[in-house]
Order: structure tokens, then sequence, then C-alpha cells
């Protein structure tokens, strides 16, 4: 489960509550979580501001990572 999706699972939160909180559109996180876009250096400052440090530019990476990963090599 990407980073981001287990922070509003673990919380209860609507995608569109997380990205009032992170100061974003809902569909912004929808294209971080699957994949189509990594955030940039000031949306991942506000992601780890909001989250209280749970998620992470080190887990924001990863979870990219592990998406190009199993594309590239099914």
């Amino acid at each position: 489960m990407h980073p981001l999706a287990k922070w509003q699972s673990d919380r209860g939160l609507t995608r569109a509550e997380a990205a009032d909180i992170i100061g974003c559109k809902a569909g912004t996180i929808a294209d971080w979580e699957y994949c189509r876009r990594f955030p940039s250096p000031a949306s991942i400052s506000r992601i780890v501001v909001a989250t209280d440090d749970d998620v992470t530019a080190s887990k924001l990476h990863d979870a990219y990572a592990n998406s190009v990963h199993e594309v590239r090599h099914g």
C-alpha cells in the first residue's frame, strides 16, 4: 500500500480530506498514490509536515521505485 494511502486509511480520511490537510487537490494525491507523478520537493515538504513525519520522502521514493520496478519487470 502506498504510504499516503496507508496514512489516510489509518486515520479514516477520504482522499479529499487528506488533500485539504496537505494543501493540494484530491486528484494530485491519486496521481501520487498510483505513481503517475512524483511529488515536487515543495509537495514532499508539505506531506511530511502534514503527516507528522508518518510519510517521509524516503517512503515516497521507495513506493515510486517499487512501482517503476514492477512495471519494468512484471
